[in-house]
């Protein structure tokens, strides 16, 4: 069967349209996980600026069958989506009356319209929670005779109550910041600045004009295997298959299948580096238009590339060719140890070291303005000096920020993202301002100054005695490597056989002979050979090492105990603040 979904918006299947859900559906089951979910998701695409704006969302699929006996589109899939959009539009619409009925009664009109003869039609109509729904969620004020009886009337009672309550005035700042994360604090003066009811307003059209895939049959049969297939073993359709079946229908047939080879040559660049092609696609849009999710990068996908026939084609076909050349300079970013992609030159090396090192802690986000760093140094718009510096400050941020503080991804994806966008559409003479002032000088900003970056940096630990997984190791790993290039004067590149080694023997009892500061960097052979001997029979050993900070260690330490590891500990974060940090992450400190 051949399916072409038809792009629609929350708005305009709820504009005067009538919905049943069958009695055989399962009942209302979306609990505080997942209607907070949906709510914090939709307050996540409203942008804070000179007035409260939404972006673009896509929200799904939707299934309905076109019945002959009945008036009302049956819900097929979609069921807990439209039930939890009508009980957020009632809370909505009742703490918008207090302040403006009409735009309270706008609202209602998506629970409740007029038909031709002024009748009240009810949008969606669920049997198995009636009465209780129509009294409690379809009208402006509730019945007083409106008890929840069933677990599932229970569940809308708590879904309502929980959105009059955190849309409120009063808890509406404490949500949106809850929503970000933190990540913008949005309080009493800023609920003045954007004004109560104009949030609410916003809230209320980013569900309106979220976007949706909205597929409708006549045949009861056909509507049962589509669900099937769109169901199947637990998988939905995909944003990636949405876009690729956009792509398609946009291109159209051509006798050289341009499109499929197109799509099958990115899939298989993607496939040889083991990269997900929904990573690679957001990563890609991210960095050339704008930030996008998972969840809204379909709409935002879609929303690009309309058009009148010939330039959604037009647009289509270049987009495709800008795929497939952006998959393979993203391969090497994910796996850059391949100096053929760098011309072979042993320049690119210290280029390579540091994208492995800040693909070893295991984040992804950085990919976002590595991109655009690559195409600018390949289009000649940077020096060979200003994209290794840049690409030496993402590792280093990297390292203090995931690493040592522990922070989430989200927050520098936008950055990354901003950046990446303005880079990719700067001129030569602009690009070198735009790092610096769009990249550098905003991570800076994020990092700690010495004092708290020392309070991070003394708690590395690392053992042999645990799972590394359990310890700091890539954080020790990378700070190990990185003083041994440092005072290294004979190689700009990692030592790949520097291992870690323990001064006092590394001991599972005692967990203070993990810590950085009874680390250094020591030749695997000489590791080995020394395995767990007492630092005074190490010693002979450590005079055969070629590693300057074995050596100076030996020439300051005759002895070593406990009681020295925590003073070592802040001289060496002192050490790698002061000498091998980039003053581009420091300058604001």
């Amino acid at each position: 069967m051949k399916i072409k979904p038809n792009d629609s918006t929350v708005a305009e299947i709820l504009t005067n349209k009538r919905y049943k859900i069958p009695n055989f559906q399962r009942d209302y089951s979306w609990d505080k996980k997942y209607y907070q979910e949906f709510l914090y998701d939709m307050i996540n695409q409203l942008s804070f600026n000179e007035k409260v704006e939404g972006r673009d969302y896509f929200l799904g699929t939707m299934l309905f069958l076109n019945d002959e006996d009945t008036t009302e589109l049956i819900v097929i899939d979609g069921q807990q989506r439209l039930t939890t959009i009508t009980i957020l539009f009632t809370a909505i619409s009742r703490l918008l009356k207090d302040y403006d009925k009409g735009l309270s009664d706008a609202t209602f009109q998506y629970i409740v319209f007029k038909d031709r003869l002024a009748k009240d039609q009810k949008v969606i109509y669920p049997p198995n929670s009636f009465p209780y729904f129509t009294k409690a969620i379809q009208k402006i004020e509730p019945d007083e005779d409106a008890i929840p009886k069933t677990d599932e009337e229970d569940l809308i009672k708590e879904t309502y109550d929980y959105f009059q309550n955190s849309l409120s005035k009063e808890k509406i700042s404490r949500t949106i910041s809850s929503a970000f994360l933190g990540e913008i604090q949005f309080g009493k003066k800023e609920l003045e600045k954007y004004q109560y009811v104009n949030v609410l307003i916003a809230l209320r059209d980013q569900v309106l004009d979220s976007q949706l895939i909205y597929i409708e049959t006549e045949l009861r049969e056909q509507a049962n295997l589509i669900f099937e297939i769109l169901n199947a073993k637990g998988k939905k359709l995909s944003a990636i298959d949405l876009i690729k079946n956009k792509v398609f229908e946009n291109i159209g047939d051509t006798l050289d299948d341009a499109a499929e080879i197109q799509w099958k040559k990115m899939q298989s660049i993607l496939q040889d580096g083991n990269i997900p092609i929904l990573v690679f696609f957001r990563h890609y849009w991210s960095a050339t238009i704008q930030k996008a999710t998972a969840f809204n990068l379909y709409g935002k996908v879609n929303t690009h590339l309309r058009g009148k026939k010939s330039e959604k084609k037009t647009r289509t076909q270049s987009l495709l060719s800008e795929l497939n050349r952006n998959a393979e300079l993203y391969s090497y970013i994910v796996n850059p140890n391949n100096l053929d992609f760098w011309d072979n030159k042993k320049s690119y090396q210290e280029i390579v070291d540091t994208l492995l090192f800040t693909k070893s802690f295991n984040i992804t986000q950085y990919r976002i303005a590595v991109l655009s760093l690559i195409r600018a140094k390949r289009e000649d718009k940077i020096t060979m000096k200003l994209f290794r510096n840049a690409l030496v400050c993402i590792e280093e941020f990297s390292f203090i920020f995931f690493q040592l503080m522990s922070s989430r991804g989200s927050k520098v994806e936008n950055l990354f993202s901003k950046f990446a966008v303005s880079l990719t559409n700067s001129q030569k003479t602009d690009a070198a301002n735009v790092i610096t002032k769009q990249l550098l000088d905003p991570l800076a900003e994020l990092l700690p100054d010495l004092e708290g970056f020392t309070s991070y940096f003394i708690e590395l630990k690392y053992t042999n005695t645990l799972d590394k997984d359990l310890t700091d190791y890539e954080a020790v790993r990378y700070f190990i490597n990185k003083i041994n290039v440092h005072n290294n004067p004979n190689s700009k590149y990692v030592d790949h056989n520097c291992s870690i080694e323990h001064i006092l023997p590394d001991d599972k009892a005692d967990e203070f002979t993990w810590n950085i500061g009874n680390l250094i960097p020591l030749e695997s052979y000489l590791n080995e050979k020394l395995g767990n001997d007492n630092y005074d029979l190490k010693k002979s050993g450590y005079k055969d090492s070629k590693y300057e900070e074995v050596l100076s260690f030996l020439a300051e330490h005759q002895t070593w105990d406990g009681d020295q590891i925590a003073e070592r500990a802040k001289k060496l974060a002192e050490y790698y603040y002061n000498e091998i940090l980039s003053s581009s992450l420091k300058k604001n400190h």
